[in-house]
Formats: structure tokens, C-alpha cells, sequence
């Protein structure tokens, strides 16, 4: 508003300062550049090198006049030079403020970007797993209210206001967790949806679960943060929607026993190819040899005949070995299938006669199938 009064106040005096002009020639010469002078700094950025330039000109041609017509009136060419001048203070210091404010949201911005980027870590199912495994971790609630606790202290930390403030001055750097989270959250959340309802593992099934809980607050905290956001506001209706169909802890138990059982029932014992009671022998002295202190309950031999080993190179014969189905109990009364495989050794006239256990698999199954 001041600017503009200044600029009236330029437009009055100079309609009427041109109406009279110095006696001398040089006088004339100096008065005439210097109106030129003075009609140009009305077009020109007053924050510029060029506009005290052409204050210093008009300064000059101002003394020039003095000199030659010292009587001349230069009031009102004086009155408007020293609007100039005023503007050019008001538009530089201006100019300066707004550099210092910029500078200082740099600043901010830089701490902003690190709160951002240490809070906003991509979810995984590690944060709720014990250190080095896959087994939920015994403080999982504490740790997703943990992050509720941290999120919850950015936002209450102005955190909106930051936000704005660096991208008003440009200096708003996204942490490259939150822009590569932005995409595909829908396909993530329908798989955990999935695993969770369909899952075996209960541990794998309370992990997803605090996970899908962790994407909720994430994206919310995130909304708040920009709520001018598309596409963190349209994760956040996501993440809301998935958190919200979610079953509860003691329903997702009964599920993952429900699921348990159906799959362990479909596990069955192969057939037995043959009988051979010493064959059997061989392999159940060998599955006791391994201290896993299982009760066997079936040995079914999948071979019909032994399977000779050799050397790649020489071809000479180094063992044999078989394979069988056998099912059998753990200390925890869990019933698993065996595919478990012997080798008796060769020492280059005969074969040992004991065997030893040359690899195995195994699935869990259901003891009335194991019997």
C-alpha cells in the first residue's frame, strides 16, 4: 500500500514539474536526461543494480542543473528522485527479509526432512518380529503404541505449519520412504488381508496384523501432516478401510487353528512301494540316530531297490541309498511326514551294514493321518 502511494505521489510531481525548465543550455540538457532518468525508474525493479544506476544518474544531472542554474526550482524533481529512493529501501530491505525468512526455512527444512525420513521408515513385517526371526515379538502392542506416541508428537509439532512454510519457499524435500510408500499401498494391503484370513502361522498372522495397524497410523499421522495431499489422503481412506475389517486377535487365533487343521489334514502318508523288514530296520535305527527324540509311527519304503552312488569323476561306487515316508510325533505332540533318505557307504568290497541319514523334508500333517 505504501509502494502505491509513492507511485501516486511520483505521478503528481511529475505533471507538474514539467511545466518549467532551466535558462542555460547544459542546464537544459542535464534537466532533459534527468526527466528521461526519472521516467524509467518507474519501470524498473527498484531491488536491481541497474535502478541505483540510474539513481546515481539522476543524483548527478540534479547537481549538474544546481551548477548552471543555481535559481532554478528542483523541488519537485527532488521530492520524486527521494520517492525513488524510498521505494528502492522499502523494496531491498523487503527483498532481504524475505531472503532471511527463505534461509531460515531452509534451515527448518532440513531438520524437517530428518524428523521426516527417521519417523516415516517404510512398514515391514520385521518391526513387530523378534530380532533374527519370524516370531512375533513379545512387546508388539508396545511397539506400534510407540509409534503412535511418535507420530502423534509430530503433528502436534506443528508439523502442517513446517511442512507449508518449506514448500512455500520450495525447500520441502519428500524422504524417499513416503514417496516410494505412495504407490501400490492397495495390492500390499489386499495380500496382508489375505494372508492374515487364510494363514497357518499364527505368528505370521499377528505380525501382518500389527502391520496392517501400523499402516493405518502411518497414513493418518501423514493426512494430518499434508492434508492438501491427493494422494496420501486417498492412502490414508485405504489404510482406514483395511485396519477397520481387520478380525480380532482372539478371532484371528481361532481362524489360524481352523486353517491349521484343514491343511495338516491334507497332508497324507505316501503308499509303500514295498515290505522289507530289515530295509525298515535300517531306516528307523538311522531317523533314531539323529537325537531329534521323535516316536515313529509309519516307515514306508518309496523305493523298490537300492540307487547306487558313485564318483563324478572315476565312476567309482562310493554308496547306495533309499527313501522313505516316515511320520512320526515331536516332543510338543506335533505329528510331521518324513521324506527321509539313508546311505549305506561303500569301502570298495562291501556296504556297510548300517545306514546313515542322507537328507530329509518335512511337513507337519495330522496325527489321525500320521497313524
Amino acid at each position: 500500500m505504501k509502494q502505491i502511494l509513492l507511485v501516486a505521489i511520483l505521478i503528481t510531481i511529475s505533471i507538474f514539474s514539467y511545466s518549467q525548465e532551466p535558462a542555460s543550455s547544459q542546464g537544459k540538457q542535464a534537466f532533459t536526461t534527468l526527466n528521461a532518468t526519472l521516467e524509467k525508474l518507474k519501470t524498473m525493479d527498484p531491488t536491481s543494480f541497474s535502478y541505483q544506476s540510474e539513481i546515481d544518474k539522476a543524483t548527478k544531472r540534479i547537481q549538474t542543473i544546481k551548477q548552471y542554474d543555481p535559481t532554478f526550482d528542483l523541488s519537485a524533481k527532488e521530492q520524486q528522485l527521494q520517492a525513488f529512493i524510498n521505494i528502492q529501501k522499502e523494496a531491498v530491505s523487503a527483498k532481504e527479509a524475505n531472503k532471511a525468512a527463505a534461509d531460515a526455512a531452509g534451515t527448518a527444512s532440513g531438520n524437517l526432512y530428518s524428523e521426516m525420513e527417521e519417523l516415516y521408515q517404510a512398514p515391514s513385517t520385521s518391526d513387530f518380529q523378534e530380532q533374527g526371526g519370524t516370531k512375533i515379538a513379545s512387546d508388539a502392542e508396545s511397539i506400534l503404541n510407540d509409534f503412535r506416541t511418535r507420530t502423534d508428537a509430530f503433528i502436534a509439532n506443528d508439523a502442517a505449519g513446517r511442512i507449508k512454510q518449506a514448500k512455500d519457499y520450495n525447500r520441502y524435500i519428500e524422504p524417499k520412504s513416503i514417496s516410494y510408500e505412495k504407490s501400490g499401498l492397495e495390492d500390499i494391503l489386499k495380500k496382508i488381508d489375505e494372508y492374515i484370513k487364510n494363514s497357518n502361522d499364527l505368528d505370521g498372522a499377528l505380525v501382518n496384523y500389527y502391520l496392517v495397524k501400523k499402516y493405518e497410523i502411518y497414513w493418518n499421522s501423514l493426512e494430518k501432516a499434508m492434508p492438501d495431499d491427493a494422494e496420501i489422503k486417498a492412502n490414508a481412506v485405504l489404510a482406514r478401510k483395511y485396519a477397520a475389517g481387520l478380525s480380532s486377535i482372539s478371532e484371528i487365533k481361532t481362524s489360524v487353528d481352523k486353517n491349521k487343521k484343514a491343511s495338516l489334514a491334507n497332508v497324507k502318508v505316501p503308499n509303500a512301494v514295498r515290505k522289507d523288514a530289515n530295509t525298515e530296520a535300517l531306516f528307523r535305527n538311522a531317523f533314531n540316530a539323529t537325537g531329534w527324540n521323535e516316536t515313529i509311527f509309519k516307515i514306508n519304503l518309496l523305493d523298490s531297490d537300492w540307487h547306487i552312488e558313485r564318483n563324478s569323476l572315476t565312476g567309482v561306487i562310493t554308496g547306495r541309498h533309499q527313501t522313505a515316508a516316515i511320520t512320526a510325533k515331536n516332543r510338543n505332540g506335533d505329528c510331521i511326514l518324513y521324506t527321509f533318505t539313508i546311505i549305506q557307504e561303500y569301502n570298495g568290497s562291501s556296504y556297510q551294514s548300517t545306514a546313515k541319514r542322507y537328507g530329509h523334508l518335512s511337513s507337519y500333517m495330522s496325527c489321525d493321518n500320521a497313524q
